[in-house]
């Protein structure tokens, strides 16, 4: 089941270093309507900023699910957005973040906080190793112009594979 996981996977490459502070991660991202920023590099009076959220995978039983997705923008909602979260597994292996779950894409703009869901099903065995799982949000903003952010939350440490 893992290979199979392995080769259905997209992979994205990280080093393990680079992994999330505790809590809840966030990105905020910035578009105008004008498409450009201001002389000085600040953003212009008809921009808008949006932030995404990454939340800490849950597992209970033998599902866990990634919850993310846009948070909030300011000062109102960009024209249209969107964000989906998925579930990655750390193969220690090659050093790279595997995606094994991801949610429907979300096409609702904030307020109120807009979420999507991964679910994957896992077996627990308590002689394997723990392996490390996240949750990653993937989103974009349009205003004028279209912004992207690239989240991913706390690390969750479980025996499940």
């Amino acid at each position: 089941m893992a290979a199979a996981l392995l080769f259905a996977a997209r992979a994205q490459t990280v080093a393990a270093a680079d992994e999330p502070a505790p809590g809840p991660i966030e990105q905020t991202i910035h578009a105008s309507a004008g498409g450009a920023t201001t002389p000085d590099g600040s953003m212009p009076d008809d921009s808008v900023s949006c932030t995404f959220r990454a939340e800490k995978p849950n597992y209970s039983g033998s599902k866990m699910t990634g919850v993310g997705g846009i948070k909030s923008c300011t000062p109102h909602a960009p024209f249209s957005c969107n964000s989906e979260s998925e579930i990655e597994w750390y193969n220690p292996g090659p050093g790279r973040w595997l995606t094994v779950a991801q949610s429907n894409t979300q096409h609702q703009c904030p307020p109120p906080y807009r979420t999507t869901t991964a679910a994957y099903a896992c077996e627990y065995r308590s002689s394997d190793p723990l392996y490390s799982y996240r949750t990653r949000v993937i989103g974009s903003i349009f205003y004028g112009e279209t912004q992207s952010a690239d989240v991913s939350g706390q690390i969750l440490q479980v025996r499940c594979l």
